[in-house]
């Protein structure tokens, strides 16, 4: 119970997920303007906050949208101090969270902490009386109470705040009170809180507590699971390894036992070795557990049955490398009709890098289609002749390396004139350690850094080309996560805050997700979400868009995509080098 507090309690300070119930607790929705230090150095106190929120480095898209504002804890804490001196709620709350941290430039100190949270408590904010929730819950700073932790979490769950909501549907359901607990497992659950509806869809496939409904219960179960809640991954393995609620199939058991088995969850991988006892997914076929755990990767749960499961395990055990399973491709709006100019960038070269199918780690849905796409709208859209375009399907490590000398030898050959665009979809990684981050080749492996290209070195080459200016699309997070679901690089499952990267020369870096979050594909476009919108805009204007009306448009629809339908945030931006920062925006693609 208390580790699932602290989790708990540290996702609202890294999400900050705002809830409008009162305008005098919580912000209004805000775009950061580069005029608002100066109105924030002359006293305005809302100035002041916005200025704060963003060099915190939050990266909530309802609340805020802005690009290129790098994280300073510094000058966050100034600007938040001076707006919670002049009555700022959610500003004091802010700075209750550096106290609770011991973020910089404060030292942890968990009374002050808590006087910052009940002065916003008292004013009505959601996210505060949560917090205080949980000190007393866990006895984090104050004298563990019970009473004083259900006070707080019933007056934030009032208020909407989903993680309250959960938390006091424990209390409550610990303390036998069930009606109670469940009517507020039901409004955490419609937030889509991912353990609120693990919880509730459980019971619902049980019938424990509430009316058993097995087909909401799985339902509820699998969206949970799809958000990458390790317990809802188990306890799906759990009912179709004996038949509970479902036809019992011990293969697909297997399946979600690997997936909260490779996140860290403990339970999984005890199962995850019964299974291989009992031989599931053509374990007699492997030679040993290592080489059957790793067969596991390249089978999906959505489309499998029971034959297609044994033929799968059959050709990942084949030694040799082999062509990956030919898929239909899927024909989404941006696919078709693609408006064709009569333009010729000449000068203009693309690279586009499109790894989809892993050699040791999960694939990337649609990233191939998403590589083809793209240079077909470098083709036709912004008419780059199509031997300036290279594209490099499932690129291993010497293949990007050697895509980066054909550009410097490029750049060289025309002395200063020559334009690039490049494009990546695949994974990206995390040094869990320094957040420094990392392009995964799909010769690469998440755990072994030194198979990927680093990021810094990669815009730091690319920041030397003698060229007019370099475009980088980067359809990628750099979290530890995967493409929808899930943790690649963390043995921990939870995701890394990458440090940013600064893009250096005359570029202009497009990336499809900011921090810890995780870059999503749009299954039923079949294509990355940030790609996608990537190529809508461009079909929508004939390529006749600038570089700041393409970053706000695919920030908007991106990020409020990303709420509805996954339920997270997902969070574009767009990152000019320091040469560029005054200009970027009017810069074109054609």
């Amino acid at each position: 119970m208390k580790n699932k507090v602290f989790v708990m309690l540290l996702l609202i300070i890294c999400s900050c997920v705002v809830v409008a119930q009162d305008e005098t607790a919580n912000p209004k929705p805000f775009e950061y303007k580069y005029d608002l230090i100066q109105q924030a150095d002359a006293g305005d106190r809302d100035a002041q906050f916005k200025v704060g929120y963003c060099y915190y480095g939050f990266k909530d898209p309802v609340l805020c949208r802005h690009s290129g504002v790098v994280q300073n804890l510094e000058t966050s804490y100034k600007y938040l101090q001076m707006a919670a001196k002049q009555g700022h709620v959610y500003a004091q709350y802010l700075i209750g969270c550096f106290w609770y941290y011991g973020y910089k430039p404060v030292k942890q100190d968990y009374k002050k902490a808590r006087s910052y949270y009940e002065e916003a408590a008292n004013k009505k904010c959601a996210d505060a009386l949560y917090n205080l929730g949980c000190m007393y819950h866990s006895g984090t700073g104050v004298s563990a109470d019970i009473n004083k932790a259900i006070f707080y979490y019933r007056q934030s769950a009032e208020l909407g705040c989903a993680m309250a909501q959960y938390n006091l549907y424990v209390v409550l359901k610990s303390q036998g009170k069930i009606q109670e607990a469940y009517q507020w497992v039901e409004k955490a659950a419609a937030q889509n809180q991912q353990d609120a509806m693990g919880d509730l869809g459980s019971a619902l496939v049980q019938g424990n507590g509430v009316t058993q409904d097995v087909e909401r219960g799985l339902e509820m179960l699998k969206k949970s699971a799809d958000m990458g809640c390790n317990v809802s991954l188990n306890n799906l393995g759990v009912y179709y390894f004996n038949g509970i609620g479902v036809t019992q199939d011990q293969d697909i058991a297997t399946l979600y036992f690997y997936k909260a088995a490779k996140n860290g969850y403990e339970n999984s991988k005890v199962a995850l070795k019964q299974c291989y006892d009992k031989g599931t997914c053509d374990a007699l076929a492997f030679n040993n557990y290592g080489e059957w755990v790793s067969s596991l990767a390249n089978k999906r749960i959505e489309s499998m049955d029971r034959q297609s499961v044994k033929n799968n395990a059959v050709a990942s055990h084949t030694p040799t490398v082999s062509t990956p399973k030919e898929e239909k491709k899927m024909l989404s709006d941006v696919d078709l009709d693609i408006p064709a100019n009569a333009v010729d960038n000449a000068n203009t070269f693309v690279v586009i890098f499109a790894n989809e199918n892993y050699q040791e780690e999960v694939k990337v849905d649609y990233a191939l289609n998403d590589g083809e796409m793209f240079k077909t709208y470098c083709e036709k859209v912004l008419g780059v002749p199509g031997n300036n375009i290279h594209i490099r399907k499932d690129a291993t490590l010497n293949n990007m390396r050697a895509e980066m000398s054909w550009m410097q030898q490029v750049a060289k050959a025309y002395k200063g004139s020559a334009r690039f665009i490049v494009y990546y979809a695949g994974h990206g990684i995390p040094d869990e350690k320094s957040g420094v981050s990392y392009l995964l080749p799909v010769d690469g492996k998440g755990t072994m850094l030194d198979t990927g290209y680093s990021l810094a070195l990669f815009y730091k080459q690319l920041g030397q080309l003698q060229a007019t200016n370099v475009m980088v699309f980067m359809d990628a997070c750099f979290s530890g996560s995967k493409r929808g679901e899930g943790m690649l690089a963390s043995a921990r499952g939870v995701a890394i805050k990458a440090k940013p990267q600064a893009p250096q020369g005359n570029m202009v870096v497009f990336s499809a997700a900011q921090g810890d979050e995780t870059a999503y594909p749009y299954k039923e476009k079949g294509h990355g979400l940030f790609t996608y919108y990537l190529l809508k805009k461009l079909k929508e204007t004939g390529g006749n868009v600038t570089y700041g009306e393409l970053g706000t448009y695919i920030e908007e629809e991106v990020t409020r995509k990303s709420i509805v339908s996954n339920g997270k945030s997902q969070t574009p931006t767009v990152i000019p080098s320091l040469s560029l920062s005054g200009s970027w925006q009017t810069m074109k693609l054609k």
